[in-house]
């Protein structure tokens, strides 16, 4: 899918995150987009942020998911529901551009998380 700021890309294989996948950090393994072209002066430049998509989420209790943003840091509990997004990640402010996502249990040892896209 496109959008008037970039495309949203399906990832495959999903990422699976939390105790119920038996991973409960991971680095999300992002990929620079090439240059556009000469033709889109306003898009030089390259990446300027990039945004994850969780499904499948089921929070417990106090667990919860952290993402790295590179200004902060995105929480995630279960009043987030089942799909929700993360706010933009200044991938250009992470070390060597890798976005930290962290499962933390808290409560009860179950629970996860799908990445299915980016964008």
């Amino acid at each position: 899918m496109k959008t008037k700021i970039g495309v949203v890309v399906p990832l495959q294989p999903e990422i699976g995150i939390g105790p119920d996948y038996d991973n409960l950090d991971c680095t999300f393994p992002y990929q620079p987009a090439p240059p556009p072209p000469a033709s889109f002066p306003a898009q030089a430049g390259g990446t300027k942020f990039i945004m994850l998509r969780f499904t499948d989420a089921i929070l417990v209790r106090n667990n919860r998911i952290e993402v790295n943003l590179g200004y902060g840091k995105d929480v995630f509990t279960v009043r987030n529901g089942e799909s929700f997004w993360t706010r933009p990640i200044d991938v250009s402010a992470l070390p060597n551009g890798e976005v930290r996502v962290v499962f933390i249990i808290d409560g009860y040892e179950h629970g996860r998380a799908k990445i299915t896209e980016y964008g």
